[in-house]
């Protein structure tokens, strides 16, 4: 991708952008199970703008605009790493060993709960290949334009 057609594809995705409310995107990402604490992160990602050549793209809102789309792609995906965090959450209630047990059982059952969502997902479809094939495609999947517009424009982005 050349810096020409980089621009041209952030200023789409910078457009589309436009109508989105911070309100309802909060509520539907809520809905659809994603924790508190991942929805605060994504608040203060929302104001986040960045200066590339003339232009100012709201960068922050193009990330959440690419996770919403990845969640109404991938559903069971979404949910399963969200019930797989909420585990996390739980473990930290334990006495004494909980704080401890948090971190771990956080990367472990969303990485679980992602993994079974993405079978999940790709079951739903009627592509010849292999479950595991299949999540790596979701996963190279889920920023790969986005981060090929931002890697041929970095020279730009002040």
């Amino acid at each position: 991708m050349n810096a020409n057609v980089a621009l041209k594809e952030l200023i789409t995705l910078d457009s589309r952008t436009g109508d989105m409310d911070m309100t309802d995107i909060m509520v539907w990402l809520g809905n659809r199970g994603i924790p508190v604490s991942v929805l605060t992160r994504m608040e203060t990602l929302w104001d986040v703008t960045k200066k590339i050549g003339e232009k100012t793209a709201r960068v922050g809102k193009i990330i959440i605009l690419k996770i919403v789309e990845f969640i109404r792609e991938h559903p069971n995906a979404a949910i399963g790493m969200a019930l797989g965090a909420s585990i996390g959450a739980l473990s930290s209630m334990v006495p004494f060993i909980g704080p401890l047990l948090a971190p771990v059982a956080t990367a472990i059952g969303a990485a679980y709960g992602f993994c079974v969502g993405a079978k999940l997902d790709y079951c739903s479809r009627s592509d010849p290949a292999s479950p595991f094939e299949g999540l790596i495609l979701i996963a190279k999947d889920f920023f790969k334009t986005l981060a090929e517009i931002f890697n041929t424009l970095k020279a730009e982005i002040k």
